[in-house]
């Protein structure tokens, strides 16, 4: 009760309020999200940004392994070689497939951005980059898994290079390549092939050396034909180095031929003889395969 003559004064309070969950998100720092009342530190494979509500998944192609990720810079790019097909991942997927390379940030075991492993190579599981197929071998196809899938270049022919997909050439004629060869003209150092041996010959292309047939021969090395058993001789055996002369009593007078005639009556033939020799009028022929005129 206010005694007579008074004043009351009566005090309006202003109040203000905020949402506390308006006022928990603005404060809710980086690396932490806050929902409501409760906060948390983000977790592996996210990120949280400064008054996040909820974590952020790192995008594909990318994967974190810590807590408290502040940004999407926070989120790793997928190692060479791996793969992160997913969002908000902790850890890689897996390893890229065989077949395949993976650079890094690629979000499929099998990138077709990248493409398959390109011809002349092979890609094993884990790959970071094709693998050239060696020396002395070719791979035509894509997606190589491994060395074994380059194909030893072809009998003839020569592989120059690594990461090929075809063989280089043909062999150079006077040599001969067996498969897997490096070179056109192998030096017989190793098992690819050599110089052609004398009695042989070896067109370009060659894979064996190839024996002079009866009638010619070869007496050097590295010949890509054979020669023409000339006259006054014979060849009479396969793979011939040198001609053989015609024995006295007998004459050869055309090229190519495996034997000797025998020298006619009336004649005689000195050794190597192209024709038979007339018998002098004071002496005497009468037998055939005379070496010398008889008085």
């Amino acid at each position: 009760m206010l005694a007579p003559g008074s004043i009351q004064i009566t005090l309006c309070l202003l109040v203000t309020y905020h949402s506390t969950e308006v006022v928990a998100a603005s404060m809710c720092p980086a690396g932490y999200f806050c929902d409501g009342n409760s906060q948390g530190p983000c977790p592996a494979g996210h990120y949280c940004p400064e008054g996040s509500t909820n974590p952020l998944p790192c995008p594909h192609g990318t994967y974190r392994q810590e807590v408290k990720g502040q940004s999407m810079i926070d989120c790793n790019i997928c190692p060479p070689g791996m793969y992160c097909d997913a969002t908000g991942l902790a850890a890689p997927t897996g390893a890229c497939d065989a077949g395949y390379y993976c650079q890094e940030g690629t979000s499929s075991p099998h990138p077709d951005s990248q493409g398959p492993c390109p011809a002349g190579h092979y890609c094993p599981t884990g790959s970071t980059n094709p693998s050239p197929c060696p020396l002395g071998t070719y791979r035509q196809e894509v997606k190589g898994q491994s060395m074994t899938d380059c194909t030893m270049c072809l009998p003839g022919m020569y592989c120059a290079g690594e990461g090929l997909a075809a063989p280089t050439g043909d062999c150079d004629a006077g040599y001969y390549c067996y498969s897997g060869s490096s070179s056109p003209q192998p030096d017989g150092s190793d098992v690819t092939g050599g110089l052609c041996p004398a009695g042989y010959y070896c067109p370009m292309g060659s894979a064996t050396p190839i024996a002079c047939t009866v009638g010619t021969y070869a007496s050097l090395t590295g010949q890509s034909s054979c020669l023409v058993c000339p006259a006054g001789h014979f060849c009479p055996l396969q793979g011939a180095t040198v001609p053989m002369q015609c024995p006295a009593g007998y004459y050869s007078d055309i090229t190519g031929q495996t034997t000797c005639i025998l020298c006619p009556v009336g004649h005689y033939c000195l050794a190597g003889s192209t024709s038979p020799t007339q018998c002098p009028s004071t002496f005497s022929c009468a037998l055939t395969g005379l070496v010398s005129p008889k008085r």
